[in-house]
């Protein structure tokens, strides 16, 4: 019944239920006063753990809910500095400052019946917001909100395959909303920065072997094998399909629009489902991760099985803008120009130490696979040698690596990945593509690559702009 077109009728209504409920009590203290006495009369008492005291409880937690609406009639709290922030709030946050805000009684879990919630705003206007969150573990039925101006409300549950985060150059307000039973936890981050207005048509295109190809702000020399800080290698890509957070191969950056991987990754898979994850470092879930559809696969027209392993896929976007950032995060990396051609000069990189990076397994038997991004040094065979361990199979596009204790190695899960050499000016150049190998780490079976300095043409050709 619509109350703006019949309030008497509305008013008669109210009158019968006061009537009906008090005929109701009556009948209540008549039924009362005829039952017999005891802790079952009535059916009404419970001990401490009954249905009262859960409602009970119920209703406390409900009167400590703190909705937007709440937090949106209070006065805004300065931050001026990194600190961790309370459980709820409004808050103005400096530039530059990244504050931690978390689920109640974090690292233990929120109890059930929460209602939380934070508002955040930018205490320099021109600033952008930044809320990512990673540690994010809720019950099954609880989620966090995240509402922006520009995106309107997202909301995040624990099955997310990436955790949440937005951007905001307005404000975000978040909620966390549980459950009568569930339990959980997470942590966030809310940092502002000042971010240089540039569009992409102000930049200059990244063709192949681009002057920011091969850079990097960390050192690429190793001992051994070991974790890689984060973006020691900003070419490096995860290859996936949308619904993973992990990834099933490696891929490598050239230029704005193409990653270079190998075509056995790629060779069944559908278009529809190929994801790229850039500024990629831990394996599985990562709040710094982006993701770029698939356009188009090439693979190399000669591909079969073990032979010419080598694709490219075009990107559904272009980097332009995340390869000019200064933080130095995604770049290109470098290719090299001169062919090998079977033979033993410079340009065939033997004898050389040379790095291989992936996600893969760390251990075969059993299975692991590591947390974050890993790397290893190898010594790279020459020519002749990498064709005498296994002469019906080794052509002159291919080169092998073999470190001669054993046990290091690219291995499963690594495929499609780069191996690099520092060749000079603090720039590192793709020599190899991750391909197939016997084992891993057995130093009587090397590891073989794609090598890329046969395919530069074919590349060029394939990769324009």
């Amino acid at each position: 019944m619509d109350a703006r077109l019949a309030p008497l009728g509305l008013a008669v209504l109210a009158a019968i239920v006061v009537s009906s409920r008090a005929a109701t009590a009556e009948g209540n203290k008549s039924a009362r006063a005829s039952a017999p006495a005891g802790p079952l009369a009535g059916g009404m008492q419970r001990g401490p753990t009954g249905e009262g005291t859960h409602q009970e409880g119920a209703r406390e937690a409900r009167r400590n809910w703190v909705t937007p609406s709440v937090v949106s009639s209070q006065s805004p709290q300065e931050v001026g500095s990194s600190t961790e922030l309370p459980s709820s709030g409004k808050f103005l946050i400096h530039t530059g400052v990244e504050a931690t805000f978390a689920s109640p009684g974090f690292p233990d879990d929120y109890p059930p019946d929460v209602w939380t919630s934070w508002i955040f705003q930018a205490k320099d206007a021109a600033a952008t917001l930044h809320v990512t969150c990673p540690e994010f573990a809720l019950g099954g039925q609880d989620s966090l909100s995240l509402r922006t101006p520009e995106h309107g409300r997202q909301l995040f549950f624990r099955d997310n395959l990436t955790p949440p985060a937005v951007s905001s150059r307005g404000r975000v307000v978040a909620q966390l909303r549980t459950g009568r039973r569930d339990h959980g936890r997470f942590r966030c981050t809310v940092r502002a920065e000042l971010i240089r207005e540039v569009s992409e048509s102000d930049l200059p295109a990244v063709q192949v072997n681009d002057p920011l190809c091969g850079r990097t702000k960390h050192t690429t020399r190793i001992v051994g094998g070991e974790a890689a800080p984060k973006n020691t290698y900003p070419w490096l890509v995860g290859v996936t399909t949308r619904s993973r957070a992990d990834m099933f191969c490696e891929g490598s950056i050239i230029n704005e629009r193409f990653v270079l991987t190998a075509a056995h990754c790629v060779a069944r898979r559908k278009l529809w489902v190929l994801n790229v994850q850039v500024r990629k470092h831990l394996r599985n879930r990562d709040s710094e991760e982006l993701r770029f559809k698939v356009k188009r696969v090439i693979k190399y027209p000669g591909y079969k099985r073990l032979q010419d392993d080598i694709a490219l896929l075009e990107l559904d976007g272009s980097l332009r803008l995340l390869l000019h950032n200064d933080d130095v995060r995604v770049r290109p990396i470098c290719l090299p120009t001169t062919a090998c051609g079977g033979g033993s000069g410079d340009a065939c990189f033997g004898g050389r130490t040379a790095v291989v990076a992936g996600w893969g397994v760390n251990q075969q038997r059993p299975k692991a696979y590591p947390k974050s991004l890993q790397r290893v040094e190898l010594p790279v065979l020459t020519s002749e040698a990498c064709e005498a361990s296994q002469p019906t199979v080794i052509t002159d596009s291919m080169l092998c690596t073999s470190y001669s204790g054993g046990g290091r190695d690219a291995c499963q899960g690594d495929s499609g990945g780069p191996l690099m050499v520092d060749t000079g000016k603090s720039k590192t150049t793709l020599i190899g593509i991750v391909s197939f190998g016997k084992g891993c780490g057995v130093p009587e079976h090397p590891a073989v690559y794609t090598r890329v300095s046969e395919y530069y043409d074919w590349i060029i050709e394939n990769a324009r702009l």
